[in-house]
């Protein structure tokens, strides 16, 4: 496990899903459409809705199941599991 890895907590997770909704809502702002599809599912996803992670647009379940505890143990293991920075940009995301 990594340095970075041993102080990854709760917290962090919590932060990268808050971070990935705001990225969703921002991939948002340049669609026209009104609905898409999660990568994951296929279930719909309202304008506005889901979470960003990296390319791939997810429903609130999908996210839920990688936002879960077993994507805490993979941060852990490699805090650039989610993609590469992200884990700092979420920091830094929720303390503005």
């Amino acid at each position: 496990m990594s340095t970075i890895g041993n102080m990854v907590d709760q917290e962090d997770m919590d932060a990268i899903r808050r971070f990935c909704h705001y990225l969703a809502e921002e991939w948002w702002k340049s669609q026209l459409d009104e609905q898409a599809v999660c990568d994951v599912c296929n279930g719909p996803i309202s304008k506005g809705g889901g979470f960003l992670i990296g390319s791939s647009l997810y429903c609130g379940s999908c996210a839920s199941e990688q936002f879960g505890a077993e994507g805490l143990t993979r941060l852990r293991a490699d805090p650039n599991f989610f993609g590469r920075g992200l884990l700092e940009k979420a920091r830094s995301f929720a303390v503005n």
